[in-house]
């Protein structure tokens, strides 16, 4: 999706919108998620399939475009501001955080403090903070990803092991024990309770986009975060792969804000009969 001329630093800049820890839910943030294809909050281009992975700069954010599926829609991506540098836009469909103060020369590159710095053609530095481990690959710096490239095969393929089990808890404040865990990658069963909203926490690692895939539809409420906030997940529809087992699916943004350990979020179920449901929960690469 990179244009060839803005130097090999670009495949770094790829991973920025998934380690970054000012990704936002995938909602409408800002204006900056508009199911059904919509421009950004600056007009810059339509987000349908056309557009997908397109990037643009509004409010010195990084924003993209999600044009893949029935539902495109906006995504913020690296919070330029709060890194103190300036969102700069290399083409019509690329941006990144670039320190215009700074001075370097193409194609240096290197990792310091986690942070990965790509020479820019012009002399300055990209910078992109990872939240996983920055790594040096063939003379760039990138965030190593800690997600999976083909979540839809990958779900299915949980599905066919034996789940593990595990439970919920209605009380949300209850949530956090270990009894109510939900680990990523792996089947998870749960027994829903009769006709009342329950809870199970998630690990998050890395800021990234998480789908969680069900065995029954209509089943999923919400993803909340610590302090019960929804982070406005969209999607529903089968997966992709094996629809059958997988008729409903889910996917927002979860920030990692941590130094060390994992983050817990929170996945809500609807008030249904009571009920078991198997679920998985994978991170996508975008």
């Amino acid at each position: 999706m990179m244009a060839s001329n803005t130097g090999r630093f670009l495949c770094a800049v790829a991973l920025m919108a998934t380690t970054q820890a000012a990704l936002s839910s995938c909602d409408d943030d800002g204006g900056a998620n508009q199911g059904g294809g919509g421009t950004g909050d600056d007009g810059s281009f339509l987000c349908d399939a056309a557009h997908a992975e397109w990037q643009q700069c509004v409010d010195n954010m990084v924003q993209w475009c999600h044009g893949e599926g029935d539902d495109p829609h906006f995504h913020w991506g690296a919070n330029c501001e709060d890194l103190g540098v300036d969102c700069v836009e290399l083409s019509e469909s690329e941006a990144v955080c670039v320190d215009s103060a700074s001075s370097c020369t193409p194609p240096d590159a290197n990792c310091q403090d986690n942070t990965a710095y790509n020479c820019l053609p012009d002399g300055h530095w990209a910078v992109e903070p990872c939240t996983s481990s920055c790594t040096l690959h063939d003379g760039e710096a990138q965030c190593e990803q800690q997600c999976s490239t083909t979540a839809p095969d990958d779900a299915c393929a949980a599905m066919a092991s034996t789940a593990e089990q595990s439970q919920v808890v209605e009380n949300f404040d209850d949530v956090f024990s270990e009894d109510y865990h939900a680990e990523l990658g792996v089947a998870v069963a749960v027994t829903l309770p009769d006709n009342a909203p329950s809870h199970i926490h998630l690990p998050v690692s890395s800021s990234g986009e998480f789908v969680v895939f069900l065995d029954t539809a209509d089943v999923f409420d919400a993803f909340l975060d610590q302090g019960g906030n929804d982070m406005l997940a969209v999607g529903g529809g089968a997966n992709s792969v094996c629809a059958n087992e997988l008729p409903d699916q889910y996917h927002a943004d979860l920030i990692y804000s941590g130094s060390g350990d994992p983050v817990p979020y929170v996945i809500r179920f609807n008030a249904v009969p009571t009920q078991t449901v198997t679920f998985t929960i994978v991170q996508q690469c975008r």
